[in-house]
């Protein structure tokens, strides 16, 4: 009797795959509806991993992953082509900059120390080329 895990998204699927294995769990078999890997979502969806999540769980979880992704490349030998990026936001209005600022506080809240550095400029305008 085998074990059946059904995902409609790659990477969730395989990576709940691969740790049944690593505890153990031999005979799971996963379904999925493509036949073809990348073919749903996953191709598009590296360059968002965004470490700050809604809450405390969800953003450990995503640091896990940072960390999964360069220990299974040195596991495996395998290139995942993973590479940990940061992000720049821009504040055009006071809705987005509150946004911010609230991004902020919960990135204080989750690390105790705010990988957040902001910096505010009131006048002036940036050209493009600039």
């Amino acid at each position: 009797m085998h074990r059946l895990w059904s995902s409609e998204e790659e990477s969730s699927g395989f990576s709940t795959l691969y740790h049944l294995a690593q505890s153990g769990i031999r005979d799971a078999i996963l379904l999925w509806e493509s036949s073809q890997l990348t073919s749903g979502t996953t191709w598009h969806s590296a360059a968002q991993v965004r470490a700050l999540r809604s809450s405390k769980n969800l953003t450990e979880l995503i640091r896990y992953s940072f960390s999964f992704f360069d220990e299974l490349e040195k596991e495996t030998g395998q290139a995942t082509g993973w590479m940990q990026t940061g992000s720049l936001s821009i504040a055009t209005n006071q809705e987005r900059w509150t946004h911010i600022l609230r991004q902020q506080s919960l990135a204080k809240l989750f690390w105790s120390k705010s990988p957040i550095h902001l910096r505010r400029r009131s006048q002036g305008t940036l050209a493009v080329d600039e």
